[in-house]
């Protein structure tokens, strides 16, 4: 397990450690999650819409595309459905 320490600004800001964006892959312009448990905070590195969202449409049958209402249906189910995988439900 790595542990690491970082200053709150007054803003509350922080900067994530060297070594934790290494071990996370997180780049500039990459999104965290943080996910608060038991007094403790978990920070991932946030999937990608494209990420979340691919193999939404998998084992579809063969015949008109989509509606756009249903795709923004389909990903707001999955993205739901990452949330609540994220929490354990």
């Amino acid at each position: 397990m790595r542990s690491a320490t970082a200053k709150v600004t007054s803003k509350g800001q922080i900067t994530i450690p060297a070594e934790i964006r290494a071990a996370l892959a997180v780049a500039p312009g990459d999104r965290v999650s943080f996910l608060l448990e038991d007094g403790r905070v978990r920070v991932t590195k946030s999937a990608s819409y494209a990420e979340r969202t691919a193999g939404i449409f998998k084992g579809r049958r063969p015949g008109p595309p989509p509606t756009i209402a249903k795709m923004k249906d389909d990903a707001q189910e999955a993205w739901v459905d990452d949330v609540l995988a994220e929490l354990g439900d």
